[in-house]
């Protein structure tokens, strides 16, 4: 969220991604083919999934710079949420 701090390392991210997606299930990821400039990259992404029942679709795109042994050091990811599958 844009306003929230970040979740800085690896327990802080594993508890946020848990926790997002919980309620979720019959997912369906897709990823566009990644754009890569260097030591960056950036991917848009679609989930279609069923939160609490309900089908949703989110869309969006994050950002990654990764260091030279290839871990992700910096990301930046935005996205938006329908209801229903489109």
């Amino acid at each position: 969220m844009p306003f929230r701090p970040p979740h800085r390392g690896k327990h802080a991210i594993a508890e946020y991604i848990t926790w997002s997606f919980t309620g979720e299930t019959h997912q369906k990821v897709t990823f566009a083919t990644p754009i890569v400039d260097g030591d960056q990259a950036a991917i848009e992404f679609r989930v279609h999934a069923h939160d609490n029942g309900a089908p949703i679709t989110l869309a969006g795109c994050v950002f990654v710079r990764f260091d030279p042994h290839g871990l992700a050091v910096r990301t930046r990811d935005y996205w938006h949420t329908t209801e229903g599958h489109h």
